[in-house]
């Protein structure tokens, strides 16, 4: 899986969460004004492993949830569900 960043951002609408922005995109045409055209393209560098990613995630989830009610998981990209993602996500 590649991974650009995972952070704690406010990517949804409404609520605070976690944001994982995945790194390479498929699309064609790119998306007109893409506000993360970085994330385009694949590189070794961004490999992460699976399960490393899930630990990030949880780490970052339950430490929102002891001051919030409800929180989000938003996926961005790049794109996550691109074939080179698409099977471990």
């Amino acid at each position: 899986m590649y991974i650009n960043r995972i952070g704690t951002f406010r990517d949804h609408p409404d609520l605070y969460g976690v944001s994982v922005y995945f790194q390479g995109c498929d699309a064609e045409p790119k998306c007109f004004m893409c506000h993360n055209p970085e994330t385009w393209h694949i590189s070794e560098k961004y490999k992460r492993d699976p399960e490393k990613v899930l630990e990030i995630i949880d780490e970052k989830l339950s430490r929102l949830l002891t001051h919030f009610k409800k929180v989000s998981l938003t996926l961005l990209g790049g794109e996550p569900l691109a074939p080179h993602n698409r099977g471990e996500l």
